[in-house]
């Protein structure tokens, strides 16, 4: 059942959560050690900086610096982890490549959400 997220959501908001619903079917893949561990850890941290980019979408102008900065500390996590996936063989490199390109992207889309909030105060 493929429901998607609601239409009044930024477009950070639908990249972080078209890349949770894949990395959920990726991590499901992982020997069952990994799976709970790594796997879910990173899934986790998607759908924390989900959460932490719900509030600032919700929040006032001046309320959303502390929720960016949150999802994005979520972000920077899920990258390492997911390099460590690669190094521990877990991802092959072009499917490592794939989601690190898409995951540093979304950083970039905050990263720019939060430089626009800090040059109109």
């Amino acid at each position: 059942m493929n429901n998607p997220p609601p239409n009044a959501v930024t477009p950070v908001f639908h990249n972080l959560y078209d890349i949770s619903c894949e990395w959920h079917r990726i991590a499901e893949k992982f020997p069952k050690r990994d799976r709970y561990t790594l796997g879910e850890r990173i899934f986790t941290e998607f759908i924390s900086g989900l959460s932490a980019i719900t509030r600032a979408q919700y929040s006032t102008h001046t309320q959303k610096l502390p929720h960016l900065f949150t999802a994005s500390q979520h972000i920077n996590t899920a990258v390492i982890l997911i390099r460590m996936c690669n190094t521990l063989e877990l991802l092959p490199d072009k499917r490592y490549f794939a989601i690190a390109k898409i995951v540093t992207d979304i950083g970039k889309q905050i990263g720019g959400w939060i430089r626009d909030i800090q040059n109109h105060r």
